[in-house]
């Protein structure tokens, strides 16, 4: 691409559009003022949703991104407006909802010295973003546009927050975009071990009384399809989160309903009475298991999952050692050690269940040409402990 003499802010518009960005839910301030008078020429190709509260930009982007299978991109000023968006942000995460928050900042140079609507937008967003950002210099919007629409829509999709200082709006660059497909400290692929897919498919065929536990991963990986398929061939009946609702429909024959404490009695029933509970694309939410000391014991686990921190259950502590996590059970004295693992879509598998091929990838619809994944939860068939297996970086 030729390089552009352009302002920061026009630089940040044509990485948006760039991105194939179309819409924008924003509210207008004083440190943003020039992104907005930069957005007026872009008005045939970007348009500006005015909403009446920063909350309310970030729960509209939410939904844009839900709707559209895009990423969802909210423009705010600094201070006040940045602060408003919290919400929104965190729920993105716990939603996995891809979104890019632009917040404008003050000037590089009053940075840190309480100037007015200043406040440390970095500092307040870091736990509930997968990245955040400040931008002091021109030269670097159309680097971290790019890094931030790549974090925002791999993976498990969520939130990155962009804090763009005033004086890198109105600031001249040579423009140049180059779309981000690797970032070296970023790895949303982890590696496979196949012999935990071999025994989770080996668990399945063994089961009696299996029952499947979705959850929105199905949907974000568009394996709603497979997930029928898998369900049919074998005889599973199934409970959805309120988030996996849509994975199956509701006519769907082996469809028990929505689970835990705002659930059908069913599903929740049957959480209790299987003997091997297979838990797809969903964290086991307080709001699904209740008392953890009487949920499900009977049962072993297959828990597929693209995030790590999912795998903290039923009050299980965990100390990292390299690529190894151990697990101490909280009633027992007895360590258990364990690999990571995850799976990919081209691992073959049981030819009963080839589900898996495609639910443990959890294709992302941002981009049909990537694929993450997931991880592995099984009990000990000795000691009745659960085995949580995750990646770590």
């Amino acid at each position: 691409m030729e390089k552009q003499k352009i302002t920061g802010s026009e630089a940040l518009l044509k990485a948006l559009i760039a991105e194939g960005v179309d819409t924008i839910f924003g509210y207008p301030g004083g440190q943003a003022i020039p992104i907005y008078d930069s957005l007026y020429d872009y008005r045939d190709q970007l348009r500006h949703v005015l909403v009446r509260h920063e909350q309310g930009a970030t729960h509209a982007a939410q939904g844009y991104a839900r709707v559209s299978g895009k990423v969802g991109v909210t423009l705010v000023t600094s201070g006040p407006g940045a602060t408003n968006t919290i919400t929104g942000i965190a729920d993105a995460l716990m939603d996995s909802t891809p979104m890019v928050v632009i917040a404008g900042q003050v000037p590089s140079p009053l940075l840190g010295t309480d100037a007015f609507q200043e406040v440390d937008v970095i500092g307040i967003t870091q736990p509930i973003t997968k990245w955040a950002y400040q931008i002091r210099k021109p030269e670097e919007i159309a680097w971290a546009v790019s890094r931030a629409f790549y974090i925002a829509s791999t993976g498990r999709p969520g939130p990155v927050v962009l804090d763009l200082a005033k004086d890198a709006q109105v600031g001249f660059v040579d423009y140049e975009y180059k779309k981000v497909d690797y970032i070296r400290s970023y790895q949303p692929e982890p590696d496979i071990n196949q012999d935990r897919i071999k025994a989770a498919a080996a668990l399945i065929n063994k089961a009696e009384k299996p029952f499947c536990l979705v959850g929105q991963g199905v949907l974000l990986g568009g394996a709603e399809e497979e997930l029928k398929a898998f369900l049919l061939k074998n005889d599973i009946p199934a409970g959805s989160t309120v988030l996996g609702l849509s994975a199956l429909p509701s006519d769907f024959p082996l469809n028990k309903g929505m689970l835990g404490m705002h659930g059908n009695v069913g599903p929740n029933r049957k959480t209790n009475e299987c003997d091997v509970l297979i838990a797809i694309g969903m964290r086991f939410d307080d709001r699904v298991t209740g008392d953890l000391k009487t949920y499900a014991k009977q049962a072993k686990v297959i828990h597929f999952d693209i995030e790590m921190n999912h795998f903290c259950l039923f009050g299980i502590s965990s100390q990292i050692t390299g690529h190894t996590v151990v697990k101490t059970h909280p009633d027992s004295n007895q360590d258990i050690t364990f690999i990571g693992v995850h799976i990919r879509s081209e691992i073959t598998v049981h030819s009963q269940h080839t589900f898996v091929q495609r639910m443990l990838g959890r294709q992302s619809r941002q981009s049909q040409q990537r694929t993450s994944g997931g991880h592995i939860c099984l009990f000990d068939e000795s000691t009745q402990f659960l085995l949580c297996v995750a990646q770590f970086h």
